[in-house]
């Protein structure tokens, strides 16, 4: 399992998005937050959507997004998830895309 991130310029996407990702399996529930980047006298808006997801699931869901979304700049990363509450584990088993 990973925890997938995505970042987003673009906020009026960041519902379709979600919606994509939760249609197609990807997630099961989507969590988004708004992050301000600071360069200089500057600030920029990102959104980052974050969810839970199989590893194996990674290409597979950037290779969709870009594709889906080509004119927006995404950033895609994951993170690890070493361990993870049995009954929850099994529900994202069950419910997630199979590989």
């Amino acid at each position: 399992m990973i925890v997938l991130n995505i970042l987003c310029k673009n906020e009026k996407k960041v519902f379709d998005i979600t919606n994509f990702l939760k249609k197609n399996a990807y997630a099961l529930e989507t969590y988004v937050d708004v992050n301000k980047l600071v360069e200089g006298k500057k600030e920029k808006v990102f959104v980052r959507i974050f969810f839970l997801t199989k590893s194996l699931l990674f290409e597979s869901i950037c290779n969709d997004l870009v594709q889906k979304f080509e004119s927006e700049e995404l950033t895609i990363y994951s993170s690890p998830v070493t361990q993870i509450e049995q009954s929850y584990w099994e529900k994202l088993r069950e419910k997630l895309k199979p590989v």
